[in-house]
């Protein structure tokens, strides 16, 4: 579980190429399904790489004052970081713990707050990141 996170810049999203889901094909009169990954696209038309990092997992991303920030996780602490020279840069440690989830949705209120669920094997809870405050609260 080393996990891994990728930011992209899509500027023009009519630049992007159009992915056309690979259709399940039949051999000797079974189907099979594709497999994983064949439901993405590979393709990087379009977008800008910010940054590619192993080892660090991308929870939550915010802008703040014309900035981006990243909530990220190594598996051991959590941290928010800012993106510098195509590198995570860690501003401040918010979590003593590992807050990672693998498929995290971040939900924006009417209100501007940016809240997002996680649940593991060891927590479970949400952010609530609102202007600089972010405060977690976990639950078991």
């Amino acid at each position: 579980m080393r996990g891994s996170s990728k930011v992209i810049i899509i500027d023009n999203p009519c630049n992007m190429s159009v992915f056309n889901q690979i259709k399940p094909r039949t051999y000797n009169g079974k189907t099979l399904i594709p497999s994983i990954g064949d439901s993405e696209s590979k393709s990087t038309t379009g977008t800008k790489q910010l940054v590619y990092s192993i080892g660090v997992l991308t929870i939550a991303s915010f802008p703040y004052k014309g900035e981006l920030y990243h909530i990220v996780t190594d598996f051991q602490k959590t941290y928010i970081s800012k993106i510098e020279d195509n590198k995570f840069v860690n501003i401040d440690t918010i979590s003593n713990v590992s807050i990672n989830a693998y498929d995290p949705e971040v939900i924006k209120t009417s209100d501007n707050h940016f809240i997002v669920f996680f649940t593991n094997m060891k927590v479970s809870g949400y952010l609530d990141i609102f202007d600089n405050i972010i405060k977690i609260v976990r639950y078991e």
